[in-house]
């Protein structure tokens, strides 16, 4: 359960990140042809919001640069939520900077850059499936939405995602507690047609973290038919998981298959990060072939390591008939008694 809902939080995340800046970039689109911004800003956001059936807000300085690269930057930007919501916008910026190649008459956009500051996504479920990042249209369009034209938008071979100073938080619904992302820098750049490179450096649950990852096309995200790969080290202090695989698949029932390996100095290093209460302890590692389909997950050939001692094995917690069964085997090759000796907390 706990693994079933990081990666739904971690998958949600990803995909309302995907979907805000896709959106901006749409909207950049719609404001290219208009020279004078200012005249036209509460046109532009009458536009917008209809085209996204959510009150826009463009509350700061608008900047145009006509060019063989134009570029938009707007500040102070955001976007509202459903009444139902517990926060009043989705989505706010206070700069969002869009730079484009080729000229703005052309069907096929391809983005150079998208740079965002202080910028915060509040993502939350609510009742009946409701969730606050699926966009409706209001039942009239505004001028500016009825007035574009079918647009295809890719990220250039050496575009780039820049992050700065900037916030995640998913909500899940009937519940308290909330997932929070700092992201003090990001950066996602796309060496070629089918690979992306991301570093991210922040906190999640305060617990500081550093990520350099190799993937595939982000938008594939949201077809996941095909394999999505995944390599690369999520590091916290005193720990890293280093994960290699893919997610996602011709397979319809299977979500993903990773080889991963976590190691640390000691159990407790991971308390921030996971919300437990692990004890110190010797260093410790513990690596497998992690699978996840839609009733199971299996750890297979496991390693692990406490101290001096070293287990195997493989584990499969399966989920039938709302029941869930552990079942497996862990075999120890050696094993110290002193390595599970813990110290005892101080009262």
């Amino acid at each position: 359960k706990l693994v079933n809902m990081i990666l739904r939080r971690l998958f949600n995340i990803g995909i309302g990140l995907v979907l805000v800046l896709g959106i901006f970039v749409a909207l950049a689109y719609l404001l290219f042809p208009f020279i004078k911004t200012e005249v036209y800003r509460e046109t532009l956001e009458r536009g917008f919001s209809a085209t996204l059936g959510r009150k826009v807000s463009l509350d700061g300085p608008l900047s145009l640069t006509f060019s063989l690269q134009p570029r938009l930057i707007l500040e102070h930007v955001s976007v509202s939520n459903p009444p139902w919501t517990s926060q009043p916008h989705l989505f706010r910026a206070d700069r969002l900077e869009i730079e484009l190649l080729g000229p703005l008459l052309q069907r096929r956009l391809e983005v150079e850059k998208i740079a965002l500051e202080g910028a915060e996504l509040l993502l939350e479920e609510g009742p009946e499936g409701l969730d606050n990042w699926t966009f409706g249209k209001n039942s009239q369009t505004g001028i500016a939405s009825r007035a574009v034209p079918t647009v295809f938008l890719t990220v250039a071979e050496r575009g780039e995602i820049i992050i700065e100073r900037s916030r995640i938080v998913y909500r899940p619904y009937s519940s308290e507690e909330s997932t929070d992302v700092v992201i003090h820098k990001g950066l996602l750049i796309a060496p070629d047609d089918q690979v992306r490179k991301l570093s991210l450096e922040g906190a999640y649950r305060d617990a500081p973290f550093k990520a350099d990852f190799t993937v595939g096309r982000i938008l594939d995200l949201f077809d996941l038919t095909k394999a999505w790969p995944v390599d690369g080290v999520l590091s916290v202090s005193g720990a890293a998981a280093a994960i290699a695989g893919r997610i996602g698949g011709p397979e319809p029932d299977q979500t993903f298959d990773l080889q991963v390996q976590v190691k640390g100095d000691r159990l407790s290093v991971m308390n921030d990060l996971l919300r437990t209460d692990l004890p110190d302890s010797a260093a410790f590692m513990v690596a497998a072939d992690v699978v996840l389909n839609t009733r199971t997950i299996s750890l297979n050939d496991i390693r692990a390591s406490l101290g001096s001692s070293d287990m195997t094995g493989q584990l499969s917690l399966q989920n039938r008939e709302g029941r869930e069964k552990l079942i497996g085997q862990i075999t120890a090759n050696t094993l110290q008694l002193h390595d599970f000796l813990f110290p005892a907390k101080a009262p």
